[in-house]
C-alpha cells in the first residue's frame, strides 16, 4: 500500500502481506496493515482492490489469478484501529468440499506517532471460510517506521500453513517519492520457522501512482528464494503484479 500522496483512505504502515509502501490501498500486502498517523477524530475508511496476483508474504494465493480485494476499518483518535478485509483466492490444491474461495482477515492494534518515527502493534486473525484444510491461524507483529520512508516489521505466526510450526517474519522496505504521484518501493521478508522446510526468503519492487488521492495503481515485481507450495499458496517466486484500488473515507 510518499504519505502526501497517499490515497485518502489511509495513512498505512506497510504490512511487509504483506502489502514496498504501496499507494494502493494495501493491494499487496497484506490487506491487513493498520493505520499509522494520529487523526483528531475517529475515521472509517475502506478500499477496493482489482489484482492481477493475490500475494501474501511473497506466495500466491491466487494461484497466480487475478483476485478482487475488499477492506474496511475504524480508527479512534487514540490510536487504536480495528478492522476487517477480505481477498478472492483460488485454492492451487482444490476441495471440493470447499464452499467457499475467499480468505478472511480480522484485526485489532494500536498505533503512534512521535516526530519524525512511526509505530504499530497489531493482532491477526487469518481465515479461509469453507476450506476443507484447517488453515486458519494468527499473527501478532509491530512495525516501526522512520519519516514514512524505511519500514521495518517483526511478526510471530503461530501456526504456518496448517503444519503445527509455528514460524516468525521479518521484513525490511522502502518506499521513494517522486513527482508526478508516482512512488518507488521495495520491500524484503524472510520467513523463518520451527520446521527449517517452510522456510524462505522473498522481495519486491514496483512503482505506485495515485490519481486524485483516491484512486491508486501499482506495478510490483515479485521473486524469492524458492519454490514453495502448499492447499492455498504457490508460486515459483518471480512474476509481475499489476493492481488498481479505490479507497474511501468518512472525512
Amino acid at each position: 500500500m510518499p504519505e502526501p500522496k497517499r490515497l485518502d483512505v489511509q495513512r498505512r504502515a506497510p504490512c511487509r502481506s504483506g502489502p514496498a509502501r504501496v499507494v494502493v490501498a494495501a493491494a499487496l500486502c497484506v490487506l491487513t496493515t493498520p493505520l499509522s498517523a494520529q487523526v483528531p477524530e475517529p475515521i472509517v475508511s475502506g478500499y477496493v482492490t482489482v489484482a492481477s496476483d493475490y500475494r501474501h508474504r511473497g506466495l500466491s494465493e491466487s494461484s497466480g489469478g487475478p483476485s478482487l480485494q475488499l477492506g474496511a476499518d475504524y480508527q479512534h483518535a487514540n490510536g487504536l484501529f480495528a478492522g476487517t478485509w477480505a481477498a478472492r483466492i483460488d485454492y492451487a490444491h482444490p476441495a471440493h468440499s470447499s464452499s467457499t474461495r475467499f480468505k478472511v482477515g480480522y484485526y485489532l492494534g494500536i498505533s503512534k506517532r512521535i516526530s519524525r518515527w512511526s509505530w504499530a502493534a497489531t493482532a491477526v486473525r487469518y481465515t479461509y471460510p469453507g476450506l476443507a484444510y484447517d488453515y486458519d491461524y494468527n499473527k501478532l507483529s509491530a512495525t516501526a517506521g522512520f519519516r514514512d520512508r524505511i519500514f521495518v516489521t517483526a511478526a510471530y505466526i503461530d501456526d504456518l500453513f496448517g503444519r503445527g510450526a509455528s514460524a516468525f517474519y521479518s521484513e525490511v522496505g522502502t518506499a521513494l517519492p517522486l513527482p508526478h504521484g508516482l512512488e518507488l518501493g521495495a520491500t524484503l521478508g524472510r520467513v523463518t520457522s520451527s520446521s527449517p522446510q517452510l522456510e524462505y526468503t522473498h522481495w519486491n519492487v514496483g512503482l505506485s501512482k495515485t490519481f486524485a488521492r483516491r484512486l491508486g495503481i501499482d506495478l510490483r515485481y515479485h521473486d524469492g528464494s524458492r519454490y514453495l507450495s502448499n492447499a492455498v499458496a504457490t508460486t515459483a517466486a518471480d512474476a509481475w503484479v499489476v493492481s488498481a484500488s479505490y479507497g474511501f473515507r468518512s472525512r
